[in-house]
């Protein structure tokens, strides 16, 4: 009806609340992302899987987004949409492959020894670090040379008289520079970095049921090493807070806020822009606080899980409105990017020596069900009260129940745990004790470079 806002009306043909798309799309592209993190995640633990699989998964991705080009009008909408859907389950199974280097990497690495688990984690926050923070700023870049792009060239309909075509053209060619971006990169990557070859492929097994049945030993896996499982939780809530709030922001905002005027991409990049600056500062703020205080990577995590709380209070106490949407933003714009870091790395070091594309598949798994979670209390918020304000009591006391958790992680007797088994999986089900994973060929130092953004050194932060 005249008068109400677009996000308050009722889609046709559907009961649902045009205000709840957005999470019920992102509910729909997670379930299809789980389902292939299920049937092919666990391939990257067997033979040369890991790097051949990352490697066409990239290229299959980069191809999907570099043609987004042709979107240049609505009648090529579906294109946009089916290359958002096939970049984002190459996206998740890429993650999953490339985070399975960083226990191996760290655990050939000559100066990480195995019975030392403080310097061991000392490592591995360092070089989870300096890889977020390679890949924050190579992010960074690429949405500066996007503004400048659009700055210069992207057409505003409430200023001049656009065609579809202009309206179109410029943000379909920003969107296929992010393909030819992640090529770019990914092709020095995989120049450098050695296969590391795992046991072979096991003899009769399904391959369309491996990647589940591989899930279902690393659920037991959780189960069976306390202070893994504990932790998994820890990054299940963790993830849901985090992605809801970035997830309803915006929204929250836009409809505390209604614009009369036309969006333009160029306003989208400032907010993209801050964000992205946000979480540069953010990784280089924890990094120097852990250098120099010598604080674990449980304490910092802590720390970034009350920002979120915090947050939540903001939203739910009306009080962004008085303060301002940047301003409320801005604690998890710093946080968001290394609370990624921080749990990656805890994670890495609370894992058998053999499992690690299966259980990080499954820390993937973790991610993408927490955010399904996330996404219907979103839908069911909206649909019953009509407002976002109410999801952040969500945020609120999911911060509260994620930090109880926490407190209960050892991560030094988590390792201790897990070196103790020195697990190497054959086969789903199947397990042989004592059997480190393969190094493979090529040196620890020159693939550590290529994981962490050219760095091969991997001095850890003193206190």
């Amino acid at each position: 009806s005249k008068g109400e806002y677009p996000w308050r009306l009722d889609m046709p043909g559907i009961q649902l609340k045009a205000g709840a798309m957005p999470s019920f799309i992102a509910f729909f592209k997670v379930v299809v992302q789980l389902l292939s993190l299920l049937s092919f995640a666990a391939y990257g633990d067997y033979g040369p899987y890991r790097k051949k699989i990352l490697m066409v998964l990239t290229w299959i991705a980069c191809i999907f987004i570099f043609l987004n080009i042709c979107v240049v009008s609505p009648n090529m909408l579906w294109l946009a949409s089916l290359s958002h859907v096939v970049a984002g389950i190459c996206f998740v199974l890429v993650m999953g492959y490339y985070n399975a280097y960083l226990p191996i990497l760290i655990e050939n690495y000559p100066l990480a020894s195995q019975d030392d688990t403080q310097t061991r984690d000392k490592f591995t926050d360092t070089a989870s670090m300096k890889g977020m923070l390679a890949g924050q700023a190579g992010g960074l870049l690429l949405q500066l040379v996007v503004f400048v792009l659009l700055l210069l060239s992207e057409c505003d309909p409430c200023k001049e008289q656009c065609s579809t075509f202009n309206i179109f053209f410029w943000p379909a060619l920003c969107m296929s520079l992010v393909g030819v971006w992640w090529a770019g990169f990914s092709a020095y990557t995989f120049r450098v970095l050695g296969d590391r070859p795992g046991p072979p492929f096991p003899d009769g097994q399904n391959l369309l049921t491996l990647g589940w049945e591989s899930a279902i030993t690393a659920l037991r896996t959780c189960c069976r090493l306390k202070h893994t499982g504990l932790f998994v939780l820890v990054y299940f809530l963790a993830s849901d807070v985090l992605s809801t709030i970035t997830a309803t922001a915006g929204l929250l905002n836009e409809e505390t806020n209604p614009e009369k005027e036309w969006t333009t991409m160029k306003s989208q990049m400032i907010n993209y822009l801050l964000a992205q600056v946000g979480g540069a500062l953010g990784i280089g703020i924890f990094y120097l606080i852990q250098r120099f205080t010598g604080a674990a990577a449980k304490k910092l995590l802590a720390s970034q899980i009350v920002v979120m709380g915090i947050v939540g209070i903001i939203f739910v106490t009306n009080l962004n409105s008085t303060i301002g949407f940047i301003a409320s933003m801005a604690p998890i714009t710093i946080i968001m990017i290394s609370v990624q870091s921080y749990c990656r790395s805890m994670f890495s070091c609370l894992i058998p020596p053999g499992q690690e594309s299966a259980m990080f598949a499954f820390y993937e798994i973790s991610d993408k069900g927490s955010n399904l979670m996330g996404s219907l209390i979103t839908i069911f918020v909206y649909q019953v009260s009509g407002q976002y304000r109410m999801v952040y009591w969500y945020v609120l006391v999911g911060s509260a129940v994620c930090l109880y958790v926490l407190y209960f992680v050892d991560v030094e007797e988590g390792q201790k745990a897990c070196n103790a088994e020195r697990v190497a999986v054959d086969a789903p089900g199947e397990t042989t004790a004592d059997a480190p994973s393969n190094v493979g060929e090529t040196t620890v130092g020159k693939a550590t470079g290529a994981e962490t953004g050219g760095d091969e050194s991997l001095e850890p932060p003193t206190a």
